[in-house]
């Protein structure tokens, strides 16, 4: 079969796929079973988990303020229409049964709204395999099992309001009466910032961006175009109106914890490489054909205009103002690369094609691109179940088996004003109290108490919660704790030895991790045997301050040895001293001490001078604050 006889042979078997997608019957069915399928392959690993992720604590919180009924004083944390949703969820399917489904659900619901705004510019089959391709990227299971259902809900929202938007704007007219259209459009960016405001506010600057692209463009309509986007804004403004409350109360925390600054273009690479850190090399390819396609885009009109804006907007808002949300802005890179990609599937004379290329060359590119596309939704299908399952295992630790029947417990067996304190940071883990924070927003949301717990205060949306977390924070920090403003040295001797002393820094008021010490241990090269120091630990301690000093020193007694623990925090000269002194009996086996040192992973080590007993660490400078630095000096008979 020659060249041209295969063209056209594909082209009456694509005229015959398209014409049935036409009837709408059979285009609802292909999309039901393609959005089932995204919803199946995530469900079927979520439903069999007795858990969820820690998000979905504080979507419980929000479903009991919005029912009027809250008594942990959190506030509604995220707008009505996710919590409401699954309230409604809740009914046949329990509560704990309706956020399993949640993050399926909002996954699957891209399928349908990304289908929506490809067809606009690609054939039907087209733009039903990117949607699905987009619906099982990797990285959108891994945020729905952290919980970012409202992310999720509102990227497909987002869909809706670009396609409206085009619509919307695509004959302008001046005057101040909207279109019906308009009006929708409004309509829809109202529903998106209900859904989730900062992902209402990535696709608002995509739509700015859009705006700006398209007025430089298009000289010939801008008058109009203006106009037309004055109404569309104005409208979605005075709707979303109804929202300041709730967003200046977010504003306060947002902006301490460094809302409205910049990436550090340093750090520009790190992110793109979260974000496409699976199957690189299928990112890579939909990067190489969006781009292609791009460039073939003519200059005038609609197509170019947005091609620009969901290509650069979340590169341009990462590194003006939302740098402390960088990976929201780049989970919107995925379907630019993707949806712009797609244009290689239009057929020649498509009104949105790029720049006319030779007619085999183009059959050869969309054919190209259907591979892709089908292996792309292959692999990306089969590798989801083992990606929903690693992503259970890193951010389901909170709830272990029993943490709900301890909340139903507590719900039941304390008074409705009751104040909780809860402490699920383990402090080897360097976890940054995620887990802490995770359980005590599932203790709130679940049993419907107030909870103080351990967290990380760029982590908590409402700052009226930082005097809690800052309190618990130090209760759980060690029996023993001295601060200074600076640094802040947390001891449980002789309770527990585990990472303690554990010295902190100063940082976004409060104090996070900065170096520990793991439980020191005698070791015995001639039989291997090891004895672990806490079980040594005297309960007698001695601990006080003097002026600028504060101590706390201690006994251990064990099998062959005594020995004396000493820790001193020199406040003025910002020093902590760990001092061990050990007593061997004649002929005892113990010839070796270990003491590893701890630190967490946004801790830089050199460990060029170890062998002189000196190893310097340092926290990288990622939002123009002052660098930390440190060094550990170790000491003793014998380094080795």
């Amino acid at each position: 079969m020659d060249w041209a006889r295969a063209v056209a042979l594909a082209r009456r078997v694509e005229d015959r796929i398209e014409a049935a997608l036409s009837d709408r019957r059979v285009l609802a069915a292909v999309l039901l079973a393609a959005t089932a399928w995204v919803f199946a392959l995530r469900y079927s690993v979520t439903a069999v988990h007795a858990s969820a992720g820690p998000d979905y604590g504080h979507y419980l919180i929000a479903q009991n303020w919005y029912a009027l009924n809250d008594h942990t004083g959190e506030g509604p944390f995220d707008p009505p229409a996710v919590p409401l949703l699954l309230s409604a969820l809740a009914l046949p399917l329990g509560r704990l049964g309706a956020l399993q489904a949640a993050g399926p659900l909002a996954a699957a619901s891209l399928v349908p709204t990304a289908f929506f705004l490809f067809s606009k510019f690609t054939p039907r089959w087209a733009a039903i395999l990117t949607a699905l391709t987009l619906a099982l990227w990797q990285q959108f299971t891994e945020l729905m099992m952290f919980g970012g259902v409202t992310n999720l809900f509102g990227m497909a929202a987002s869909f809706v309001v670009f396609r409206w938007f085009f619509e919307a704007t695509e004959a302008p007219r001046r005057g101040l009466r909207p279109t019906r259209k308009e009006v929708e459009c409004a309509l829809l960016v109202f529903l998106l910032l209900s859904i989730h405001h900062l992902t209402a506010f990535v696709t608002g600057g995509t739509l700015v961006l859009w705006a700006a692209a398209r007025i430089l463009a298009d000289g010939e309509r801008r008058g109009p175009f203006l106009w037309s986007c004055s109404r569309v804004f104005g409208l979605a403004a005075a709707f979303g109106s109804v929202y300041v409350p709730y967003l200046l109360s977010l504003l306060d925390s947002e902006v301490a914890a460094g809302f409205g600054q910049p990436e550090d273009p340093q750090f520009s690479a790190i992110f793109p490489g979260l974000a496409f850190r699976d199957t690189p090399w299928l990112w890579q390819l939909f990067a190489v054909l969006a781009l292609a396609a791009f460039v073939r885009v003519p200059r005038r009109g609609q197509l170019f205009a947005f091609a620009v804006a969901v290509l650069s907007a979340p590169v341009v808002l990462v590194f003006t103002v939302l740098g402390t949300h960088p990976l929201r802005g780049f989970f919107f890179e995925t379907f630019a690369l993707v949806g712009i990609a797609s244009l290689w599937s239009a057929r020649e004379g498509a009104p949105h094609l790029p720049r006319k290329l030779p007619r085999q060359a183009l059959a050869a590119t969309r054919a190209a691109f259907l591979a892709l596309l089908l292996v792309a939704a292959s692999v990306l299908s089969l590798a989801a179940p083992a990606q929903a399952e690693h992503a259970i295992v890193q951010y389901h630790q909170h709830l272990m088996p029993g943490t709900l029947e301890a909340f139903d417990w507590v719900g039941a067996n304390t008074a409705p004003d009751a104040l909780i304190a809860v402490d699920r940071a383990v402090a080897a883990d360097f976890n940054d109290h995620w887990k802490g924070m995770a359980t005590g927003w599932w203790l709130e949301g679940w049993a419907n108490r107030r909870a103080i717990y351990e967290a990380n205060l760029v982590l908590l949306p409402f700052k009226t919660k930082w005097d809690d977390t800052r309190a618990a924070n130090r209760l759980f920090g060690g029996d023993f704790v001295l601060e200074n403003g600076l640094i802040r040295v947390a001891d449980n001797f002789p309770n527990d030895d585990a990472s303690l002393p554990r010295v902190l820094t100063g940082y976004l008021q409060d104090y996070h991790e900065f170096v520990g010490f793991s439980s020191p241990r005698l070791l015995s090269s001639t039989d291997n045997s090891s004895y672990t120091l806490d079980d040594a630990a005297q309960p007698s301690v001695a601990r006080g301050i003097a002026g600028s000093t504060g101590w706390l020193s201690g006994h251990y007694s064990g099998p062959g040895f005594q020995g004396e623990r000493a820790v001193t925090f020199l406040a003025d000269a910002n020093t902590v001293t760990l001092t061990l002194n050990f007593t061997f009996d004649p002929g005892t086996l113990w010839d070796t001490l270990e003491v590893s040192l701890t630190y967490p992973p946004w801790v830089v080590a050199n460990l060029s001078a170890i062998e002189g007993g000196q190893v310097g660490l340092e926290i990288l400078d990622r939002r123009g604050e002052r660098i930390e630095k440190g060094t550990v000096e170790i000491g003793g008979p014998d380094l080795s």
